[in-house]
This record gives structure tokens, sequence and C-alpha cells, in this order.
């Protein structure tokens, strides 16, 4: 279809100054409830979302122009093909930029004058989600008391809720998709709506004998993470050959699913704290140790032969802390690793303990109920139906502001990018540079080749990035993105 992309018509608002990027569907029904109440703004469609030089390729951008064709909406297309209009020519109508990641457009020379908006998308991988990335942005929308702890540290943060569960609070989810749903259903089962994450933290791989023994007497929906739709679909197979199990999209809203469920299980996603919201009896899928964090403690993302799988958790991430002892919000199926048991005996282990967790959070809901409700206290503020509104205003209020400078991270973080990471390989640019094909495929190439070095030579190495000749750095030749 890539060859048709010109064939595509947007929707464009001629007064449109403020821009949503979307890379997935996920991206629309996050902004959704804000863009109403925003009649100047646009969703902007095109941006890219693959990263070549990690093996993730995809076809996200048909996927998305065929989602956004349905949407009674107003979106603007950025066509790669499309040679007759700059970047700069295509950006130059906004005066801010609404994003849920730093990368990309929101990262580029040609947007720097842009007034940066960040909305979360979710919680869960708090090393990710509250990582210096924030630095660069002029607004940032948080949850609650808990993101709004971290996010405060950038100096632009303030509290508006999650307007993606408007809709929830006002008891105006979909009717038409509601009924889709429940058609789908056998009304004598109950359900349970098994929302994993991708890449390296996901329990797909671990669930296959437990989802698939337990959809003869419970209806299975099983809400499929973006990246697993665009990038590792092989790890579906096993489901999509069960026909009893019911499979949703990114292109498909969380909302109605949460709705019709009577349990919810997952494993490290952000979908944990989207069905506490929800106060949904929720069941989670334990597979990491203290072997596992010590690992990767280091680690921006896991990287598995060139490989991208996931950005990183921690053992004192929010989706790790509510699986620990005395502090569960559901009852946890705690697989041991691979380095103990085989994949069979794991996912044997899994069937059995997930037949048991079902009875245990009927017969302890008391308990885990309160536990549900002092997380969600926590980590989400204003449950009224007008988050969307709230975040609205806070953007409304930014565009009648002067672009600010950059925050003294901000700028640290430039120089940290220029001088000892892009400097030594002879390319600077910030960090816009990581988020291009080239910056990635080079940073991906120093990683492994220094990490296969033995130990000492290892560290000569790190030494001289850290402290070579800073004049021979600043001579080498820029490499414009």
């Amino acid at each position: 279809m890539r060859e048709n992309y010109l064939n595509y018509k947007d929707n464009p608002n001629p007064t449109a100054n403020i821009g949503f990027m979307c890379y997935v569907p996920l991206n629309f029904y996050v902004y959704e409830n804000i863009y109403k109440h925003l009649p100047n703004s646009e969703f902007i469609v095109g941006d890219s979302y693959d990263v070549e030089g990690y093996s993730l390729i995809s076809d996200y951008l048909e996927n998305l122009l065929e989602f956004f064709s349905k949407q009674n909406a107003y979106w603007r297309f950025a066509n790669p093909q499309d040679k007759k209009l700059t970047k700069n020519e295509f950006y130059s109508k906004y005066a801010v930029l609404v994003s849920t990641w730093y990368r990309g457009a929101t990262a580029a020379p040609y947007n720097k004058d842009k007034k940066l908006v960040r909305v979360m998308y979710g919680h869960a991988k708090d090393p990710w989600n509250f990582g210096p990335w924030s630095a660069y942005f002029d607004l940032i929308l948080s949850y609650g008391e808990y993101s709004q702890k971290f996010l405060s540290f950038y100096g632009t943060s303030t509290i508006v809720g999650n307007p993606k569960f408007d809709d929830w609070f006002s008891d105006n989810i979909d009717a038409g998709e509601l009924n889709k749903i429940k058609r789908a259903l056998n009304p004598v089962k109950k359900t349970i709506l098994y929302v994993p994450t991708h890449g390296y933290l996901s329990s797909l791989g671990i669930m296959i004998n437990a989802i698939n023994s337990l959809s003869s007497d419970y209806n299975i929906i099983l809400k499929v993470h973006h990246n697993t739709h665009l990038y590792e679909q092989e790890t579906l197979t096993p489901y999509k050959e069960n026909p009893r199990i019911i499979i949703k999209g990114d292109e498909d809203d969380i909302l109605p699913l949460l709705k019709v469920a009577d349990f919810v299980v997952s494993d490290n996603s952000g979908a944990i704290f989207d069905a506490t919201l929800a106060d949904k009896p929720i069941i989670l899928v334990d597979f990491l140790d203290d072997n596992f964090f010590e690992e990767f403690k280091e680690n921006l993302f896991y990287l598995f032969e060139g490989r991208h799988m996931g950005v990183v958790t921690g053992k004192n991430s929010i989706e790790q802390i509510i699986k620990s002892a005395g502090e569960e919000i559901g009852p946890v199926i705690r697989i041991p690793r691979e380095d103990y048991l085989s994949p069979v005996i794991r996912r044997q282990v899994a069937d059995k303990k997930l037949r048991e967790a079902l009875i245990s959070a009927v017969e302890n809901e008391d308990m885990f109920k309160l536990r549900r409700k002092k997380i969600r206290e926590l980590a989400f503020s204003y449950n009224d139906g007008d988050c969307g509104k709230r975040a609205a205003g806070k953007i409304e209020k930014l565009l009648f502001k002067p672009k600010a400078g950059p925050s003294f991270l901000a700028e640290s973080l430039d120089k940290y990018y220029n001088h000892f990471i892009t400097g030594k390989i002879g390319i600077s640019g910030g960090p816009g540079f990581w988020h291009s094909k080239k910056g990635r495929e080079e940073a991906a190439k120093r990683y492994l080749k220094i990490k296969s070095l033995p130990f000492w030579q290892k560290i000569s190495v790190v030494m001289d990035e850290f402290f070579g000749n800073e004049n021979e750095i600043g001579k080498q030749k820029d490499d414009k993105i």
C-alpha cells in the first residue's frame, strides 16, 4: 500500500495551530477528550514510528491511515512521499505540538520554536516514563500525585488527571461498540480481559496454556499491545489458532473492553492501572526476579541481537511495587525464570496458578478492592469526567505564552549527547540524532562492539569516550539531520 500514500485524503482543520502527534491508534484515544475541547486543533499523522536500526519495521502508517480515515475528526497527513512541501513548511502553522513521546518531529530542528506538551499515555516502567527526555517539554500533563512527584522535577508539570477515562466516569462509552462486544460473548460465562505488554516484559509466551485452557470456561478477550501488533505478530499465533479467543488490537478502545470484563490479567503493562482506575479485579503475572533487575539495572532498554525489545522497568517501578508481598492489588502468579524451569513447565505452572488466582480474586476481593483504591487515589486525580477539559485549558494558556528558552536540564542533555556520545563518532545534533535511522544504527553498533570487548579493554574504551581530547571532538564535522 505504500505506493498509494498520496491517495489518502486527510481532513485538515484550516484554523488549527495545535497539533496532536499520532503514531499509533493508542495516541488517538489518549488525546481524544483533550482534542474535543480545542477547536483550533487537529491530529498529525505521518511522522516516523518505526526504528529500522533496531529491526522495528512495520506497516504502522498504513494501519494508522486506515484508522483515521474512519474517524470523525480533523487530521492532517505529513505524507513522506509528498515532495512539494518541506517538513519546515508543513509544521509552520503550529504554535504547539502535543505528544506522548519525544521523538521525530518533536525533537527535530525545524520545530525548535514550537511549544511542546507531553501527555502521559499510562503508568508502568518508571525509569522510562519519568526519564530526562521530559525536560524538553514546555508543559507536562501528569495524572496525579504519583507521577507529579517525579515529573515536577522538570519544573513544567501540572496535575490534570487521566483524560482517556473521562468517558468512563461520565458513563459515555460508545454504546454501539459496547453492544458489538457483548454480542460476541457468551452471557452465561464470566469474561477475562488479558492485556499483556510487549517485548521482553511480555507474558504472552508464558500464558499460552493458561489462556487457551480457560477459554472453555470463560469468555477470553486478548487486547494486544500496539508494539506486539506491529513487531511481534509471531507471539500471537497460539492465540489466533483458538477460535474461542477474541483478539482486539490497538485500533480498539480499551474502555468498552474493561466495561464487559469481570477479571483483568496483565504482567508489566500500563493496562494494570487502567484496570485499577476502572476498579476491576486484576490478576498479575510476575516472572521477574532480583537477578533480572540486577542484570539490567544500567540499561535504558532491552536489546537482543540488535532488536529493541522494550524500555526497562525497575524493582521500584510502580508496576513492580504493586506485585510485592503485602502490597499486591490482586493475586500474583509468580513464575520462575527460564534459567530454572523449561518453557513447557513454566506454561503448565502458569495454567495451574491462574485457575487458583481466579478463585483467590473472588475470595479476597474486599482486601484487594481497598488496595486498588489506595493506588487509584495515589496515581489518579480528578476522576470527574472533566480531565480532558482541564488539560485543554492548560494547553490554551500555554498557547498565548512566549516560548521559554531551553531548561537547564534540556541544555545539559544536549551537551551530554553532543559531547560524550555523538562527538566521538563525528556526529552532532543533540538528542534529535537518536531519533534518526543513522543515529540509532550507529548507537546500536557501538554499544554491541564495546559490550563484546574484554573487561579491561572495555574500561579503556569507555574512559576514552568520556575523557578524550575535547579539541579533537570539537573539530569533527557535523552531520546535519
